[in-house]
């Protein structure tokens, strides 16, 4: 059994309700622009603290891919010294006493693929012709 007050009918008691709270929900359904400013001081903060980490972490992993590179590079060209004078493991015959810096560093440019030298000059260095990669000096 539901009881009821006299003199106001149910529907117009829950009508009225309904939209008080309507009201307070709309003053409430935005932020000021204290709370707008406060939540973007923050995000610059934490931001400002994390970027620079992010940037040594980036720049970091680019050199250790580069250097990886490089030392791949480098240990094909001597596998292929290596096959070409079927010394396998031994790369005495390149690096040898009686042969000059110049005489290794032409011999070894050969076994890098798009390798050019470089020939110093008094003043600047003067690549050989080639479209390459990597200048050995």
């Amino acid at each position: 059994a539901v009881i009821q007050r006299c003199g106001a009918p149910k529907n117009l008691v829950s009508k009225r309700s309904f939209a008080i709270a309507q009201d307070d929900m709309e003053k409430k359904a935005a932020f000021t622009l204290a709370e707008v400013l406060i939540t973007l001081g923050i995000i610059g903060i934490v931001a400002a603290m994390t970027l620079p980490t992010l940037i040594n972490n980036y720049k970091e992993q680019e050199i250790i891919t580069r250097v990886k590179k490089t030392y791949t590079t480098i240990a094909q060209a001597l596998e292929l010294v290596q096959a070409a004078y079927e010394t396998p493991g031994d790369n005495s015959i390149l690096f040898s006493k009686e042969k000059s810096a110049a005489e290794i560093t032409k011999e070894l440019s050969k076994y890098f693929s798009g390798a050019r030298r470089c020939q110093f000059s008094k003043y600047s260095c003067r690549a050989e012709k080639s479209s390459g990669l990597y200048e050995i000096f």
